[in-house]
């Protein structure tokens, strides 16, 4: 009970002293971060709150994507739930779940570094140092945006840039590394249940933080072969299998391939070619020369891990900064899992070096530490202050931005630039072209829109012309502009004065501008001639030739008027007098989910070459068509893997209480 509550008061000071650092976090409300990606989160537990039975189809991003599209469900869904628990806004929700998981990692941490060295000093050493210290500062790019080797980049990374999701990850992983061993070496039912949820709960939070629990499961595997630990691997096989089979229904095949495929194009260009094939034969390599060496050396399974976790994670952000060579997609983003890395090999070394020294050096070294640490964190806590000062928010040229368009185009889709994309959706419910979160995007002709609008490249004295072809192609009705006078920070449109004179101002505000793109109607659904339909992929942003008809056909008096009303976030009611062989476009992005059901009769639905439904009534005079977006197949599948998955644990859990080996560390 002694050394329970030891390690328990251990866990309190590191979570205790994190927690004082950052106390008005708990709380905050909107504060000086509107460059951050916060908003996105923000606005995802703000439509989750107000949606939580319909979260199928999500209508306000990339013309629509599915809701498992657009992030990971784990962390908007649990700021929804304390928005109807505790009543409190989106914006204190998101930032009450942030601060927890930022005070949490350090204790996770040194929860890790005990359960497999059983040493306080060990996991405090880490704990401490973590909680005060930011080892990545060895990186030139991170040390020049931190401003100060002894700022806290890891609170930068929560607060300033939106980074919550990941931090959640952060303070999971460690645990469920460990839960992981103890399920797979000494086979506790306890652990057996905790590794598969504790590994699914990150799989169901943050993209690059899976990818950090990838690496440090690979890092522990190759650990247990280099250390030649009696390891039990089917059970680990099953353990991942099962995680994966929790996480099912939110993650698919289908979300994967997504992904994996938009992540290579997202926050800037990362595909994967060839040099990607050697520099990996490469690592192979090098990983089998330092498993050969670890084999014939005395190195515990924990030293092992952390050197392996260390290099697996390393390498990606340091070839980055040393190379330009992106491992993977945003690559910069694995300095976070390094951090962890780093002070867990080398305080491991450190510990195992000192092993032989008088126990008052060692006493005299972490009492330095400890002051060190207090130092650290009352400056941290200076630093804390600065950054959470509440923000006026109604004085942004994001809420202006949004307001404006809920007052005078409720419903109606916009483009919209920048930061004021992020956060537009904190406040309305007004669709856009574009939105956040591209690794999700699975519609890649409205990513060229995007480009296309804010860049004009090399479009010369057509920009706005060509802006405006995909602006009404994809459905907008409006197109907000930053110049470089606003406060949007990020002013992403390289001609931001392109539509003056060419489209109508509808409002000014210092230097945000807001043009109306000329519209016929403000459907999202549009009656066609089989002719002006999209039949070809423009090659380019510049090839607007295949949109020619399709936009003529827009603004075509001739042919009649579709009126398009959602009846639910996944539904829609399209009616529309129509020629037998016409076709209704809508502007809503393709998925093979979505199902029509013409005047009764299900119809079929195809995507054009823009990426958006393309409907084929053959219907003759006035036509009800009906749009519902329905996973049917998948989702017996998915939820049939997940039961399978429950019952899969149930048996391991049985298995395992017959079969339980002695606790190792």
């Amino acid at each position: 009970m002694v050394q329970r509550l030891r390690t328990i008061a251990c866990i309190a000071v590191l979570f205790g002293g994190n927690a004082f650092t950052c106390r008005e976090l708990f709380h905050a409300g909107f504060i000086h971060t509107m460059g951050s990606a916060e908003g996105a989160y923000i606005a995802m537990i703000r439509y989750a709150s107000e949606n939580w039975r319909d979260l199928a189809w999500f209508p306000l991003w990339f013309s629509g994507m599915p809701w498992n599209n657009v992030y990971q469900p784990a962390f908007p869904l649990i700021g929804a739930s304390l928005v109807g628990l505790l009543g409190v806004s989106p914006a204190v929700a998101y930032h009450a779940v942030t601060a927890v998981a930022y005070c949490a990692v350090p204790a996770t941490v040194f929860l890790l570094c005990y359960g497999f060295t059983r040493s306080r000093a060990y996991g405090m050493t880490v704990g401490l140092l973590y909680s005060s210290f930011s080892p990545s500062v060895i990186l030139p790019g991170i040390r020049h945006d931190m401003g100060s080797v002894f700022d806290p980049r890891r609170y930068q990374g929560a607060v300033h840039y939106g980074e919550g999701p990941h931090t959640a990850v952060l303070a999971m992983l460690p645990v469920a590394i460990l839960w992981l061993h103890r399920a797979v070496s000494d086979r506790r039912p306890l652990y057996w249940v905790l590794a598969p949820f504790s590994i699914a709960a990150i799989l169901l939070t943050n993209w690059p933080g899976s990818v950090g629990l990838l690496l440090a499961i690979g890092a522990y595997a190759c650990a247990m072969l280099a250390s030649r630990s009696p390891i039990h691997w089917p059970a680990f096989a099953a353990v991942l299998a099962i995680a994966y089979g929790l996480a099912y229904p939110w993650i698919p095949p289908s979300t994967l391939k997504s992904v994996i495929t938009a992540s290579q194009y997202a926050n800037g260009a990362f595909p994967f070619s060839v040099r990607h094939v050697f520099f990996v034969l490469g690592l192979v390599l090098v990983l089998a020369f330092a498993l050969w060496i670890f084999r014939r050396s005395p190195i515990s399974k924990f030293g092992a891990f952390s050197l392996l976790f260390l290099g697996f994670t390393s390498v990606i952000p340091v070839t980055n900064e040393l190379t330009g060579f992106a491992l993977l997609p945003q690559p910069h983003r694995f300095h976070l899992e390094m951090e962890i890395a780093i002070l867990i090999a080398v305080c491991y070394l450190l510990w195992h070096a000192s092993a032989a020294w008088p126990a008052a050096s060692k006493r005299f070294l972490f009492g330095g530490l400890i002051v060190f640490s207090a130092v650290q964190i009352w400056r941290f806590r200076k630093y804390a202050i600065d950054s959470l000062k509440p923000l006026d928010i109604q004085g942004t040229s994001e809420y202006k931005v949004a307001d404006w368009f809920q007052r005078h185009m409720p419903g109606l889709r916009v483009f919209v630039p920048g930061s004021d994309s992020i956060w537009i959706n904190v406040f309305t419910d007004t669709p856009q072209i574009g939105g956040c979160c591209d690794q999700g995007v699975s519609n890649f002709q409205s990513r060229i829109a995007l480009h296309v609008v804010y860049t004009g490249q090399n479009a010369g004295a057509s920009d706005a012309q060509i802006s405006v072809l995909w602006l009404k192609a994809f459905g907008a009705h409006a197109v907000a502009v930053s110049g470089p006078r606003s406060t949007e920070p990020f002013k992403p449109f390289a001609h931001p004065h392109k539509f003056d004179g060419v489209l109508t101002e509808l409002w000014r505000d210092e230097d945000d501008t807001i043009y109306q793109v000329p519209n016929r109607t403000g459907s999202l659904a549009h009656v066609i001639n089989r002719d002006d339909a999209v039949s070809s992929a423009p090659a380019h942003g510049l090839d607007v030739g295949p949109l020619l008809p399709y936009v003529s056909a827009l603004d075509d008096e001739r042919l009649p008027p579709a009126q398009f009303k959602w009846t639910s976030r996944h539904s829609t009611r399209i009616t529309a007098p129509l020629s037998s062989n016409q076709l209704v476009s809508v502007q809503i992005s393709y998925d093979p989910h979505w199902r029509a059901i013409v005047n009764r009769s299900p119809r079929r639905i195809r995507s054009d070459a823009l990426g958006l439904m393309l409907i084929e009534p053959e219907c003759g005079g006035s036509c009800l068509i009906e749009l519902d977006y329905d996973l049917g197949e998948e989702m017996v599948v998915t939820r049939a893997v997940q039961i399978a998955s429950f019952i899969a644990l149930l048996i391991g859990v049985l298995v395992f209480r017959q079969t339980q080996v002695q606790p190792s560390s």
